[in-house]
């Protein structure tokens, strides 16, 4: 057996399994996570230098227009300067080498969170002060492309990584309707699920032996949970779409309820006819000639609006026997 203090394991211990037949990756195969290993590494490099560039190189700052008239353009920076010293610079007494007292200035950084008294001159003249915003936050284009890109090599629906603004997702984290991604990124679990599921219960089978437990390895079966299965839920969608169409129609007097079940519900008339059967079965009704079928077909669209049933299903049911030959094969 293994031994967990020699800290190797026998090659005959390790199951293997692979979802993909090429030599070249044997014995372990290849990985889902190879085709997007180059685009997780752009990302992390990408959400490095936004970091950076956030951080040290466009933050919020502050434009300050000062008012210098029509001072020299040395005098004029000088006097910037001046100003920028005032702002940014903390006076005060300390002594020097020489022990004499001396002022020091240093830098204030408490200077950015107080407030600013600028002059300004009768004619409205004089300095101002913009901000200059950097880049916003939730702006990251980039950022969304390489997202986009490991979403899609995963082929994990993108909404799932990143649900939409102002949008309340669920509990169980899908929407009443399936997208296409989602029916495919289901499908694609499914195929893997089926790859795996015989390793899995080999493998689950192969410990229990191994441990000494006592079971008949044919009682049971390991297999996977499916995943959602969009694709039905969308059939059901488009099956109730399809019921309300049906039922507005109902309400058009020269459309025939026949025609009802074949271009709303789209029902052959095989399916309108097992239906009719079924129908007739439950209410204990015999089975009745073609001239009354398009009586019988309020019945197969359900209780009208009081919940009842027709009234023409409560009387007694028809003989079998007054039909001729011909009407029976039309039936």
């Amino acid at each position: 057996g293994y031994d967990q203090g020699s800290g190797a394991a026998p090659s005959n211990g390790l199951p293997g399994q692979q979802t993909t037949g090429s030599v070249s990756s044997w014995p372990f195969g290849k990985s889902w996570l190879d085709g997007i290993q180059k685009s997780f590494k752009s990302r992390e490099m990408l959400e490095a230098s936004v970091i950076i560039h956030r951080i040290q190189r466009a933050p919020t700052r502050l434009a300050w227009f000062i008012d210098v008239g029509r001072t020299r353009g040395d005098k004029a920076m000088a006097a910037l300067q001046r100003f920028r010293n005032e702002l940014n610079q903390k006076r005060g007494q300390t002594l020097n080498q020489a022990g004499m007292d001396a002022t020091n200035t240093v830098y204030n950084p408490i200077s950015a969170l107080e407030d600013y008294y600028i002059p300004v001159s009768i004619d409205q003249r004089g300095s101002k002060v913009e901000v200059l915003e950097g880049t916003p936050w939730n702006e990251l284009p980039d950022l969304d492309y390489f997202n986009r890109k490991l979403s899609s090599g995963l082929r994990v629906p993108f909404a799932w990584l990143q649900p939409v603004q102002d949008q309340i997702v669920p509990a169980n984290g899908r929407q009443d309707t399936a997208t296409v991604e989602e029916v495919e990124f289901s499908r694609f679990v499914s195929r893997i699920q089926m790859m795996i599921n015989d390793t899995l219960d080999k493998e689950f089978k192969r410990y229990l032996s191994m441990r000494g437990a006592s079971f008949d390895p044919d009682s049971f079966i390991i297999r996977l949970n499916p995943p959602d299965d969009y694709a039905r839920s969308k059939e059901r969608a488009i099956l109730n779409d399809s019921i309300e169409t049906a039922r507005a129609m109902l309400d058009i007097p020269f459309i025939s309820r026949r025609t009802i079940l074949k271009k709303a519900l789209g029902w052959s008339d095989d399916e309108i006819a097992e239906n009719e059967d079924r129908l007739r079965e439950e209410m204990g009704q015999s089975r009745l000639p073609a001239a009354h079928q398009e009586d019988m077909a309020p019945a197969i669209m359900g209780p009208n609006e009081h919940g009842t049933m027709p009234e023409e299903f409560a009387e007694e049911p028809m003989e079998i026997g007054n039909l001729d030959m011909e009407t029976e094969e039309e039936i």
